[in-house]
């Protein structure tokens, strides 16, 4: 069956993305808040990618040269992703301050359930979609080395636009909710594009 809006890991993915929608309207959440989640959520997908890079068997794979590619392209796909997570940390903390919202995380532990419930949704599709489905075993390390880095365009232009909005409208709730669904869509969309159907093996 062809994957489509309806998948088990696509509406986990929604269901988790909207407890930030909960955080701006009863805990008021902020976009310092808001834009220190997605950074933490996108890291992890990074950590992610990592065990899926190495696990790849797809391509023209031919045993310990394979291996070493692998090997190779988790070490190159660490320091690069890495260098892009750094520079979105940068970029927060010369909008918002670093400090003071990792202050505010100790004592809200919303944020906790929020980047928590997202983990375990990145979690599971890692189970149900490269694992269950076999994904690794049709996609080279070099293919997969670059899945995440839609997420890495998306998450600039959250960057971009929030850091607007900061500044010209003070973060209301509103506009905070709609760059929360704009989130949630595009999500949606990269997930299914990511994750292609295959026949599971009996």
């Amino acid at each position: 069956m062809p994957q489509n809006w309806r998948e088990p890991s696509v509406l986990l993915l929604y269901w988790v993305n909207l407890i930030p929608v909960i955080g701006v309207l009863f805990f008021d959440w902020g976009l310092a808040i808001i834009l220190a989640l997605y950074w933490l959520e996108t890291v992890f997908i990074g950590v992610l990618n990592v065990p899926k890079i190495l696990m790849c068997r797809g391509g023209v794979f031919e045993g310990g040269i394979s291996l070493f590619g692998n090997l190779f392209n988790a070490a190159f796909f660490s320091i690069h992703f890495g260098g892009f997570s750094y520079g979105h940390l940068t970029a927060l903390n010369h909008m918002i301050g670093v400090k003071n919202i990792f202050a505010y995380f100790t004592e809200n532990p919303l944020f906790w359930i929020a980047i928590g419930s997202l983990m375990i949704s990145h979690i599971f599709s890692f189970w149900h979609n490269f694992l269950r489905r076999k994904e690794y075993s049709r996609r080279s390390s070099s293919e997969q080395m670059f899945k995440p880095y839609g997420r890495v365009v998306v998450m600039h232009l959250i960057i971009i636009f929030g850091g607007l909005l900061l500044m010209q409208t003070g973060s209301p709730d509103l506009l905070l909710i709609v760059l929360v669904a704009i989130k949630i869509v595009i999500d949606g969309w990269l997930h299914l594009r990511s994750h292609k159907p295959i026949i599971i093996s009996p």
